[in-house]
């Protein structure tokens, strides 16, 4: 007589055992979706980062592309009165410039009648650092390269000019030549063009001195490290 109760336990414990196999096998393609998931989302996560890099990297690049623009731009400056500074031997500043938007503030001095070693001979002029109002913002040192051109204002050719390079640590960079009143601190050339080159140089058609009136071209180049 068959043990109609053993069959059917025996039926059901298989039964039992073939769900558990195939939630096993779930289980285990569940899994295997998991962690192909997850290998994908690491995946478009590095790219993420990758391309947040390079977002960044180009905004600094941009960034810098814009201040170039900005700085490549040239200050003109315009010295009225050249004789009576020169009689009376003081010295003239420009108004105040920035290299670039929210940059480094530096003004024009001119000693018409020339400063130390320049003195009774030689125009002296220099570049000044001076206080502005982002400062504190800005990244010390600065490292500049600044050309001065004194403008030939009967042709545009025959320009004096003069380049030099400087690294400039702060206000008060103890590096820095601090000449007579408070107008910051200043590089530039005791010696940047003798007093008989100004206005006779008929003949070249060149003349930087008209009408008691010189002409200069500034240039301020940031170099980025």
């Amino acid at each position: 007589m068959v043990d109609h109760k053993a069959t059917s336990s025996d039926y059901h414990l298989e039964l039992s055992v073939k769900e558990l196999m195939i939630q096993r096998e779930q289980l285990k393609k569940q899994k295997e979706q998991h962690e192909e998931q997850k290998k994908q989302f690491m995946a478009q996560n590095e790219q993420l980062i990758s391309q947040r890099d390079q977002f960044s990297k180009q905004q600094t690049e941009l960034t810098k592309s814009i201040i170039a623009l900005e700085y490549e731009k040239p200050h003109w400056i315009t010295m009225v009165g050249f004789n009576r500074f020169k009689v009376n031997s003081t010295p003239w500043y420009s108004e105040g410039f920035y290299t670039h938007l929210h940059g480094y503030k530096l003004c024009l001095r001119v000693d018409a009648n020339g400063h130390d070693e320049g003195v009774g001979k030689y125009v002296s002029i220099y570049l000044c650092l001076t206080e502005g109002d982002f400062d504190a913002n800005l990244t010390w040192p600065m490292n500049c390269e600044c050309t001065i051109t004194l403008l030939n204002q009967v042709n545009d050719d025959d320009h004096h000019s003069g380049t030099f390079t400087l690294t400039i640590y702060g206000m008060h960079d103890p590096q820095m030549v601090m000449l007579e009143g408070e107008n910051g601190r200043q590089r530039g050339y005791h010696r940047f063009i003798a007093h008989h080159l100004l206005d006779q140089h008929m003949f070249k058609h060149c003349r930087y001195l008209m009408n008691d009136t010189l002409r200069f071209k500034v240039q301020v180049k940031i170099i980025f490290h």
